[in-house]
């Protein structure tokens, strides 16, 4: 999978800091093969998450046990990083 997001550039280290446990837990399971996340070097609020799996998108969408959905408090930090489309 592979997904290109858009933050505010002054917020990279904050971004970073939140989402880092997220990587960590997320390279945890034996189905994951990879979880990279890296940064546009001509754009500082361009990012990309791509990460790899042994099993299927309808594995991730409805057994993963990584399919929580993300908390008020963890919206609310990233609602002040992310930017609208």
């Amino acid at each position: 999978m592979c997904m290109d997001i858009y933050i505010d550039g002054s917020k990279l280290d904050e971004y970073i800091r939140i989402v880092t446990p997220v990587v960590h837990k997320m390279r945890e399971y034996s189905e994951c093969l990879f979880c990279e996340i890296s940064k546009n070097p001509s754009d500082q609020g361009h990012i990309r998450i791509q990460h790899g799996w042994t099993k299927t998108s309808d594995w991730i969408r409805n057994v993963s046990p990584g399919r929580r959905k993300i908390g008020l408090k963890d919206r609310k930090e990233l609602s002040l990083i992310l930017l609208p489309l």
